[in-house]
């Protein structure tokens, strides 16, 4: 550009010398004390983005009037006498006469420097991200003498470059985060030019989400396979990349942990909070989520007394544990009597036998697989005379604090009563039982109770429920 400014300076300046050539060969007189100078108060004679106008002044200090003449003027000067305001680039010729004297004619030449710089902005990366929160603008111009203002709405920077940061205090939006305005000023011609640079920011926190198998660990289900099922937020009609996968940044498993590694699964060996840390690849976003693993490792209980004894002669024994901890719809039992016992059902929750011996009962909750097992022993024979049997009385039962103990003396005294809890723990004690016998059991907690009456040679177990 500045290389086509001098060629037509060049040309102009020729013609100017013709055009003087001529002016002197047909209107100069001889030698003349005649001069003029030309000035321009600003100094400067071209014509800038700024200094759109050029003021030319002719004088001279001559005894007699002297008149100017401007010739070869572009279009659009004004001409006041000895003055002249050019608006135009070219070149001015000056002819001074005083009557028949003239003077030298004078060329000035007014030039033009109205080119912009011409810039451009290059940037570290296109968008703010969660894993790239800053970005660095840089202006560059094809003037070396620029100077540059970046305008925003939060200031303004007077370097060529500037450092852009993500904003995570606000949501995330497809919007532009901010803009920046750049002007590049050419400081010798004060032409300008600007640009606008807009910024986004992709700072869309991932869909953290676990799947898993199943919602509680149970006695068939020792472990629950977690998955991550997490997907990017970023909005599939902005113009930020959403292709990338969502990945596990970490898995952290309740007490006792076992510091489990990044996959994209994990196995929940027990119960509680499990959380999941993920990560955007597509704009390095994290974001977490819990899960709440529950435990329905629930055991059947089976409680009983130690002992049961075979009711005399040839009598039978019920064998009628009390089994708590779920419910009895949903447990399945499975007795193992001894060889020659004769009993009822044994899949059912009770058995009536006639044989000693050791029994075992597997209680399974069919909901959860979890199963308990219980040995129970049967005594032989040794129990009360039948007419005793049948004549004692226990009431009420279940009772709240007093129980009446009745029975028919006969022949026989009952010598021992005892008490025992369902862990078989002897909680009351009483020696020669008569017939008629009040029991305080207000000390005693809610509960079930195995009440045992005996005399020298036999025994019987009751069970009392205390409320």
């Amino acid at each position: 550009m500045r290389i086509k400014y001098f060629k037509q300076q060049l040309i102009a300046g020729l013609r100017a010398i013709i055009i003087i050539f001529f002016i002197l060969f047909f209107t100069h007189k001889g030698k003349s004390q005649l001069t003029f100078t030309i000035t321009n108060p600003s100094g400067n004679y071209d014509i800038t983005c700024t200094n759109t106008v050029i003021n030319l002044f002719a004088s001279s200090d001559y005894s007699s009037t002297v008149s100017y003449t401007w010739a070869n003027l572009p279009l659009g000067s004004s001409v006041a006498g000895n003055s002249i305001a050019a608006i135009s680039s070219g070149t001015y010729i000056v002819i001074a006469a005083s009557g028949t004297i003239s003077a030298i004619p004078q060329v000035i030449v007014v030039g033009i420097n109205t080119v912009a710089p011409t810039i451009s902005v290059s940037s570290t990366q296109s968008v703010l991200s969660c894993e790239d929160s800053t970005l660095q603008l840089l202006a560059t111009s094809s003037s070396t003498n620029t100077s540059y203002l970046w305008s925003f709405p939060t200031g303004t920077v007077t370097t060529n470059s500037l450092i852009a940061t993500a904003n995570f205090s606000i949501s995330p939006s497809v919007n532009p985060l901010i803009v920046y305005t750049l002007v590049a000023t050419d400081v010798v011609n004060q032409c300008q030019s600007n640009t606008i640079i807009t910024v986004y920011q992709n700072i869309f926190p991932p869909n953290a989400a676990i799947t898993a198998s199943s919602n509680s660990l149970t006695c068939l289900t020792s472990s629950i396979q977690l998955n991550n099922n997490s997907t990017p937020s970023i909005p599939t009609t902005s113009v930020f990349p959403n292709n990338q996968a969502v990945i596990v940044s970490a898995w952290f498993d309740p007490p006792p942990s076992i510091s489990p590694m990044p996959n994209n699964s994990l196995s929940a060996f027990a119960a509680g909070t499990y959380t999941i840390v993920v990560k955007d690849l597509n704009n390095g976003c994290t974001s977490s989520s819990t899960i709440n693993i529950g435990d329905n490792r629930i055991y059947p209980i089976i409680t009983a007394p130690n002992i049961y004894t075979v009711g005399c002669p040839n009598g039978t024994v019920d064998i009628a544990p009390l089994i708590t901890g779920g419910n009895l719809a949903d447990m399945s039992f499975l007795w193992t009597i001894p060889i020659g016992a004769n009993t009822t059902n044994t899949n059912a929750s009770s058995l009536v036998t006639d044989a000693s011996g050791v029994y075992k009962l597997i209680v399974t909750n069919t909901m959860n697989g979890c199963k308990t097992q219980s040995i129970i022993n049967v005594w032989a024979c040794v129990g009360l005379n039948e007419n005793v049997l049948s004549s004692i009385k226990l009431s009420p039962n279940p009772t709240k604090d007093l129980l009446n103990l009745e029975y028919e003396q006969g022949n026989f005294n009952l010598t021992q009563l005892t008490i025992n809890n369902t862990f078989g723990q002897t909680v009351f004690t009483l020696n020669n039982i008569q017939s008629q016998q009040v029991l305080d059991l207000s000390f005693l907690q809610a509960g079930v109770y195995f009440l045992s009456l005996q005399n020298n040679e036999r025994q019987k177990t009751f069970k009392i429920i205390k409320e």
